[in-house]
C-alpha cells in the first residue's frame, strides 16, 4: 500500500483534509497512524476504502492505481473495524456473518474468541441469537460492540485490514487481545490502524504521525516513538 502526494478536501470551500501526504507499508506490516484530533487519520482509512477519491496524488494497492480497481474487488479484498460500531437488526450471529455469509458457526466462534468477546456472548441468555440493533445498543457496552465489530472483521480473512481506533485506552485484557492479534497476523495480513494509544504504537512496525492533514514524520516505530509526546508513550 502506497500513497505518494496525495490531497484531498471535502469541500472547496474548506481546508485539505490531507495535503501531499506520501507514505507506503509492505504486505505483513502493522502501520500504526496517529497523531490529534482533525489530523486527517481517519481521511486516510476512507480514501484507501474508496469512499472518496483524491483530487491529487496516487494511491496504490499491490502496485495497482485504486482507481483502475473494480470497487466491489476492492472492498473484498479489506477489513474494516470502524470507530463507531454499527450493526443493523438481527442477531448478533447474522450481524457477524456480514462479513462472509457462508461462514459456519465454528468459525463465528473462533472469531469472537479471538476478538475476546466470546465469553460476553455465551453469558447472553440467547446467546449468537441475541437481538440487536434497535434500543438493546444503548443497554450495551461500548467495549462490547467494538469487540463484536472487530470479531466482524476477523470472520472474513483479507490481506488488509483497516482499524480506526478499535480499541482505544483499554483495559489490560483488551489491550492484551489486540496485541495478540497483531502478533497471529503480522506477516501475514497487512494492518493499518488508527491509534494513539502507547502500547500499540510500539508493536506498529511503521508510525505515521499526522498534524493537520500533513505527514509530520514518518518511520519505524521505534525512531518515530522517540520524538512523540510523552503523552503517547505510556
Amino acid at each position: 500500500m502506497s500513497f505518494s502526494q496525495v490531497s484531498i478536501r471535502y469541500m472547496s470551500d474548506a481546508h485539505p483534509a490531507l495535503l501531499g501526504v506520501s507514505f507506503s507499508v509492505s504486505h505483513g506490516e502493522v502501520l500504526a497512524i496517529a497523531g490529534h484530533d482533525g489530523a486527517g487519520k481517519s481521511s486516510i482509512l476512507k480514501l484507501i476504502l474508496g469512499l472518496y477519491r483524491p483530487q491529487a496524488g496516487r494511491i496504490t494497492l499491490d502496485h495497482t492505481n485504486l482507481r483502475q480497481m473494480d470497487p466491489i474487488s476492492l472492498r473484498r479484498s479489506i477489513g474494516y473495524a470502524p470507530q463507531t460500531p454499527q450493526f443493523f437488526y438481527g442477531t448478533i450471529a447474522q450481524n457477524l456473518r456480514l462479513t462472509n455469509p457462508l461462514a459456519p458457526d465454528g468459525e463465528v466462534r473462533d472469531a469472537c474468541l479471538r476478538a475476546g468477546v466470546l465469553n460476553a456472548i455465551d453469558a447472553l441468555p440467547d446467546g449468537l441469537d441475541t437481538r440487536i440493533g434497535d434500543y438493546q445498543l444503548k443497554k450495551m457496552p461500548l467495549s462490547f460492540l467494538k469487540k463484536l465489530s472487530l470479531a466482524r472483521t476477523l470472520i472474513r480473512p483479507a490481506p488488509l485490514l483497516l482499524l480506526d481506533e478499535v480499541m482505544e485506552r483499554p483495559e489490560f485484557e483488551d489491550r492484551e487481545i489486540m496485541l495478540d492479534m497483531f502478533e497471529e497476523l503480522r506477516g501475514r495480513t497487512t494492518i493499518i490502524m488508527v491509534t494513539n494509544h502507547g502500547p500499540y504504537l510500539k508493536e506498529a512496525d511503521k508510525v505515521l504521525w499526522m498534524e493537520k492533514g500533513r505527514v509530520r514524520m514518518f518511520g519505524p516505530a521505534e525512531v518515530i516513538l522517540q520524538h512523540l509526546p510523552q503523552e503517547y508513550q505510556c
